[in-house]
Protein backbone atom coordinates (compact mmCIF):
# COMPACT_ATOMS: atom_id res chain seq x y z
CA UNK A 1 0.00 0.00 0.00
CA UNK A 2 1.29 3.30 -1.02
CA UNK A 3 0.68 6.40 1.64
CA UNK A 4 -0.38 9.71 0.63
CA UNK A 5 -1.09 12.70 2.31
CA UNK A 6 2.09 13.15 3.96
CA UNK A 7 2.54 16.01 5.95
CA UNK A 8 5.49 18.26 7.38
CA UNK A 9 5.88 19.32 11.03
CA UNK A 10 8.54 21.59 12.08
CA UNK A 11 9.04 20.87 15.63
CA UNK A 12 9.45 24.39 16.79
CA UNK A 13 5.92 25.50 15.26
CA UNK A 14 4.08 26.89 17.80
CA UNK A 15 1.17 24.85 15.96
CA UNK A 16 3.17 21.46 16.80
CA UNK A 17 1.62 18.88 19.10
CA UNK A 18 3.35 18.53 22.03
CA UNK A 19 4.38 15.14 22.29
CA UNK A 20 5.60 15.38 18.67
CA UNK A 21 7.91 18.27 20.47
CA UNK A 22 9.19 15.95 22.65
CA UNK A 23 11.23 14.62 20.10
CA UNK A 24 13.41 17.93 19.73
CA UNK A 25 15.60 17.64 22.11
CA UNK A 26 16.91 14.13 19.48
CA UNK A 27 19.88 14.97 18.10
CA UNK A 28 19.59 16.51 14.70
CA UNK A 29 15.29 16.29 14.92
CA UNK A 30 14.09 19.20 13.21
CA UNK A 31 10.74 18.14 11.85
CA UNK A 32 8.84 15.28 11.54
CA UNK A 33 7.02 13.65 8.40
CA UNK A 34 3.34 11.71 9.07
CA UNK A 35 0.16 10.68 7.74
CA UNK A 36 -2.93 9.52 9.37
CA UNK A 37 -4.59 11.10 12.37
CA UNK A 38 -2.39 13.45 14.61
CA UNK A 39 -5.78 12.94 17.24
CA UNK A 40 -4.11 9.83 18.70
CA UNK A 41 -1.12 12.01 19.85
CA UNK A 42 -3.55 13.75 22.79
CA UNK A 43 -3.77 9.98 24.73
CA UNK A 44 -1.88 8.72 27.08
CA UNK A 45 1.08 6.84 24.81
CA UNK A 46 1.99 3.33 26.02
CA UNK A 47 5.79 2.20 23.85
CA UNK A 48 5.77 -1.59 22.81
CA UNK A 49 8.87 -3.54 21.97
CA UNK A 50 8.84 -7.26 21.79
CA UNK A 51 11.25 -9.76 20.59
CA UNK A 52 10.88 -12.14 17.38
CA UNK A 53 11.70 -15.46 20.10
CA UNK A 54 8.98 -15.53 22.62
CA UNK A 55 7.65 -18.39 24.59
CA UNK A 56 3.55 -19.33 24.16
CA UNK A 57 3.51 -19.19 27.54
CA UNK A 58 5.14 -15.76 28.17
CA UNK A 59 3.21 -14.80 24.44
CA UNK A 60 -0.23 -15.62 25.72
CA UNK A 61 -0.11 -13.53 29.20
CA UNK A 62 1.36 -10.46 27.12
CA UNK A 63 -1.99 -10.64 25.13
CA UNK A 64 -3.96 -10.65 28.06
CA UNK A 65 -2.21 -8.05 29.60
CA UNK A 66 -2.39 -5.96 26.62
CA UNK A 67 -6.36 -6.73 25.73
CA UNK A 68 -6.52 -5.12 29.35
CA UNK A 69 -4.78 -1.78 28.52
CA UNK A 70 -6.42 -1.65 24.83
CA UNK A 71 -9.72 -1.55 26.94
CA UNK A 72 -8.50 2.15 28.22
CA UNK A 73 -8.18 5.55 26.01
CA UNK A 74 -4.32 5.18 25.49
CA UNK A 75 -2.22 4.71 22.27
CA UNK A 76 0.25 2.22 21.07
CA UNK A 77 3.82 3.18 19.79
CA UNK A 78 6.09 1.28 18.12
CA UNK A 79 8.14 0.09 14.99
CA UNK A 80 5.97 -2.57 14.72
CA UNK A 81 8.83 -4.47 13.00
CA UNK A 82 9.87 -8.07 15.00
CA UNK A 83 7.32 -11.24 14.51
CA UNK A 84 6.52 -10.71 17.64
CA UNK A 85 5.31 -7.04 17.36
CA UNK A 86 2.94 -7.29 14.32
CA UNK A 87 1.23 -10.44 15.91
CA UNK A 88 0.59 -7.44 18.86
CA UNK A 89 0.14 -4.73 16.48
CA UNK A 90 -2.93 -6.93 14.47
CA UNK A 91 -4.13 -8.06 17.83
CA UNK A 92 -4.36 -4.24 18.73
CA UNK A 93 -6.03 -3.12 15.64
CA UNK A 94 -8.70 -6.00 16.25
CA UNK A 95 -9.58 -4.72 19.65
CA UNK A 96 -10.26 -1.17 18.17
CA UNK A 97 -7.29 -0.06 19.78
CA UNK A 98 -5.12 3.46 18.51
CA UNK A 99 -1.86 2.95 17.30
CA UNK A 100 1.21 5.26 16.20
CA UNK A 101 3.52 3.70 13.85
CA UNK A 102 6.97 5.12 13.53
CA UNK A 103 9.15 4.30 10.38
CA UNK A 104 12.39 3.89 10.15
CA UNK A 105 12.74 5.29 6.65
CA UNK A 106 10.88 7.91 4.65
CA UNK A 107 7.23 7.24 4.79
CA UNK A 108 7.28 7.04 1.18
CA UNK A 109 9.11 4.48 1.13
CA UNK A 110 6.82 1.96 3.81
CA UNK A 111 5.10 -1.06 3.62
CA UNK A 112 2.84 -1.03 6.60
CA UNK A 113 0.73 -3.78 7.54
CA UNK A 114 -2.59 -4.32 5.53
CA UNK A 115 -4.26 -3.87 8.60
CA UNK A 116 -2.61 -0.80 9.70
CA UNK A 117 -2.66 0.62 6.58
CA UNK A 118 -6.74 0.13 5.94
CA UNK A 119 -7.17 2.32 9.17
CA UNK A 120 -4.73 5.35 8.18
CA UNK A 121 -7.73 7.26 6.56
CA UNK A 122 -9.55 7.02 9.77
CA UNK A 123 -8.99 8.59 13.33
CA UNK A 124 -6.87 5.67 15.06
CA UNK A 125 -3.81 5.32 13.44
CA UNK A 126 -1.06 8.17 13.31
CA UNK A 127 2.24 7.30 10.97
CA UNK A 128 5.17 9.12 11.60
CA UNK A 129 8.95 9.54 10.73
CA UNK A 130 11.91 11.59 11.39
CA UNK A 131 13.04 11.00 7.87
CA UNK A 132 12.05 12.23 4.71
CA UNK A 133 11.73 10.60 1.10
CA UNK A 134 15.64 10.69 0.57
CA UNK A 135 16.22 7.87 2.79
CA UNK A 136 14.65 4.86 1.68
CA UNK A 137 16.55 1.99 3.68
CA UNK A 138 15.08 1.00 6.96
CA UNK A 139 19.24 0.46 8.17
CA UNK A 140 20.11 -0.60 11.34
CA UNK A 141 21.47 3.05 12.60
CA UNK A 142 17.93 4.22 11.84
CA UNK A 143 16.02 1.38 13.24
CA UNK A 144 17.92 2.63 16.78
CA UNK A 145 16.97 5.94 16.26
CA UNK A 146 13.57 5.14 15.51
CA UNK A 147 13.16 3.39 18.70
CA UNK A 148 14.64 5.90 20.78
CA UNK A 149 12.00 8.10 19.30
CA UNK A 150 9.52 5.71 20.37
CA UNK A 151 10.64 5.94 23.42
CA UNK A 152 10.61 9.87 23.84
CA UNK A 153 7.35 10.21 22.32
CA UNK A 154 5.69 7.65 25.24
CA UNK A 155 4.85 7.74 28.57
CA UNK A 156 5.58 4.69 29.84
CA UNK A 157 6.77 1.33 27.99
CA UNK A 158 5.76 -2.33 27.70
CA UNK A 159 8.07 -4.81 27.21
CA UNK A 160 6.75 -8.82 27.49
CA UNK A 161 9.95 -10.34 27.45
CA UNK A 162 13.79 -9.52 26.82
CA UNK A 163 17.22 -11.35 27.52
CA UNK A 164 19.88 -9.44 28.28
CA UNK A 165 22.09 -8.41 25.25
CA UNK A 166 19.49 -8.29 23.21
CA UNK A 167 18.43 -4.62 21.38
CA UNK A 168 15.02 -5.22 22.96
CA UNK A 169 16.90 -5.71 26.88
CA UNK A 170 18.74 -2.52 26.21
CA UNK A 171 15.78 -0.14 24.84
CA UNK A 172 13.76 -1.47 28.21
CA UNK A 173 17.57 -0.31 29.79
CA UNK A 174 17.75 2.48 28.24
CA UNK A 175 13.83 3.52 29.29
CA UNK A 176 14.06 2.81 32.76
CA UNK A 177 17.34 4.71 33.24
CA UNK A 178 15.50 7.87 31.16
CA UNK A 179 12.58 7.53 33.96
CA UNK A 180 9.94 6.22 31.95
CA UNK A 181 7.72 3.52 33.80
CA UNK A 182 8.38 0.16 32.24
CA UNK A 183 6.48 -3.29 32.82
CA UNK A 184 6.71 -6.28 31.89
CA UNK A 185 4.92 -10.17 32.04
CA UNK A 186 5.43 -11.65 35.62
CA UNK A 187 7.86 -14.84 34.35
CA UNK A 188 10.25 -16.46 35.83
CA UNK A 189 11.83 -15.84 32.03
CA UNK A 190 12.05 -12.13 32.65
CA UNK A 191 14.04 -11.71 36.13
CA UNK A 192 16.74 -10.00 34.07
CA UNK A 193 14.29 -7.10 33.28
CA UNK A 194 12.77 -6.82 36.84
CA UNK A 195 16.66 -6.74 38.33
CA UNK A 196 16.92 -3.79 35.38
CA UNK A 197 14.09 -2.15 36.94
CA UNK A 198 11.10 -2.87 35.04
CA UNK A 199 7.56 -3.75 36.71
CA UNK A 200 6.52 -7.44 36.55
CA UNK A 201 2.88 -7.34 36.34
CA UNK A 202 -0.07 -10.00 34.91
CA UNK A 203 -3.48 -9.14 33.53
CA UNK A 204 -5.24 -8.42 36.72
CA UNK A 205 -2.64 -6.18 38.06
CA UNK A 206 -1.53 -3.84 34.52
CA UNK A 207 -4.64 -1.99 34.80
CA UNK A 208 -3.66 -0.32 38.00
CA UNK A 209 0.22 -0.11 36.59
CA UNK A 210 -1.32 1.62 33.58
CA UNK A 211 -3.57 4.25 35.44
CA UNK A 212 -0.74 5.31 37.44
CA UNK A 213 1.74 6.02 34.61
CA UNK A 214 -0.98 7.88 32.63
CA UNK A 215 -2.05 9.99 35.34
CA UNK A 216 0.50 12.34 35.17
CA UNK A 217 -1.41 15.28 34.18
CA UNK A 218 -1.92 16.28 30.34
CA UNK A 219 0.42 13.78 28.78
CA UNK A 220 0.30 15.61 25.80
CA UNK A 221 2.31 18.28 26.80
CA UNK A 222 -0.09 20.61 25.93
Amino acid sequence: MKLSHIHVQRLDDDACPGRFKRLAHLQRIKRVYWTGSVAVLDLPCIAVFAPRSISSACLLKAYGMLDAMAEAPVTFAGGWHSATERDILERLLGKGARVIFAAARGIEHCNPPRDLGEHVSGERVLIFSRWGPRVSRPIRENALKRNAAVVALSDAVFVPHAVPGTQTFKTACTAVRGGKPVATVADAANEALVAAGTAARDSGSIGAWLATVTSKGDSADG
